[in-house]
């Protein structure tokens, strides 16, 4: 199947919109794999009012403050929070999970890795 269940709501934190990860999913978007929603970090904050979601990717990639938005996320939802970044820590990883994420990852630039990467909990 080419598509993910098109009630899937993506929404992406990320403080570089530009990137071409972030490119890439946006063209998955357009392609109608996902409902997507593109925000930055001061966008998502406790007690903020945002997109529901199905699976949030915390883009952690020149990110002062991703445990905050992962547990303001977590706040407001049981859904599945990704923490992906381009350099992995075990510190960072430690940060994302007592924060409240369901997983810690590399970028994949891989389109079927990403496919499943935000395909939602079932």
């Amino acid at each position: 199947m080419d598509r993910i269940d098109m009630a899937t709501q993506l929404v992406l934190i990320t403080a570089s919109p530009a990137d071409s990860w972030v490119q890439q999913i946006s063209d998955m978007a357009s392609k109608g794999v996902v409902e997507l929603a593109i925000l930055a970090p001061e966008q998502v904050a406790p007690g903020l009012t945002g997109p529901d979601f199905d699976v949030a990717l915390v883009d952690a990639s020149s990110m002062t403050v991703m445990k905050e938005i992962v547990a303001a996320l977590r706040a407001r939802s049981a859904a599945k929070i990704i923490v992906v970044t381009v350099v992995r820590s075990w510190q960072e990883a430690r940060e994302a999970f007592r924060a409240g994420a369901d997983d810690y990852r590399l970028k994949s630039f891989d389109s079927g890795e990403l496919r499943r990467l935000i395909e939602p909990a079932r």
